[in-house]
């Protein structure tokens, strides 16, 4: 007797169960104006520039405008570029313009096989030459050695952030900056450092 008790109770419990998804179905077939649950914002996908001549290859965002700028046997620069709508427009040159994120990547030859430390050592006076040392941090990407540094960069928000690589007979600079708000200015850095953990040199 129990047993039959139970068995009509459950049976009773799924016959509602499916009344009520039914219900719902039909509910939400006849409102095709019913609110989705919002969907989560997509991150980027990444894509691999290669560069067999130039003996390196990175990994970049999709949504960053890619752009050679220089392609000559002495000069090679890449500039990738955000432009950020999600914020105001800020003065530039008593200009209103979209807020906008710069990474620059270039090639030069590098006949006197300098370290990249060498090199920007080089561009000091003996004077100044060892409070710039100061500024220089040592790096490394993909068994290659370089340094970081900050650099002044106007019309930039900021310091602009600079590192050289020397591999071979060449360097490999890579530059972040940003014509955005002095408190947003650091928004893409993290981009910049990924694209940089991404390195691979031949």
């Amino acid at each position: 007797m129990k047993k039959k008790i139970l068995l009509i109770i459950l049976a009773v419990f799924l016959l509602s169960v499916i009344i009520a998804v039914f219900i719902t179905k039909k509910q939400a077939a006849k409102n095709p104006y019913q609110q989705k649950a919002p969907s989560t914002p997509k991150r980027p996908e990444w894509d691999t520039y290669k560069n067999k001549d130039r003996g390196f290859n990175f990994r970049y965002p999709t949504d960053w405008l890619f752009s050679i700028i220089f392609d000559t046997p002495e000069m090679f620069a890449i500039e990738l570029r955000k432009e950020d709508f999600t914020q105001e427009k800020v003065l530039v040159y008593e200009a209103e313009m979209t807020p906008s994120y710069q990474i620059g990547i270039s090639i030069e030859n590098n006949p006197d096989g300098l370290t990249a430390k060498e090199y920007r050592l080089k561009q000091f006076g003996e004077g100044s030459r060892k409070e710039e040392e100061a500024n220089l941090k040592e790096v490394e990407e993909d068994g290659v050695k370089g340094v970081r540094f900050s650099e002044g960069a106007a019309p930039s928000s900021g310091l602009a952030t600079m590192v050289i690589f020397s591999h071979k007979d060449k360097f490999y600079k890579f530059t972040y900056m940003a014509m955005a708000y002095q408190e947003t200015h650091e928004k893409y850095l993290e981009v910049f450092d990924k694209i940089l953990n991404s390195l691979e040199f031949d």
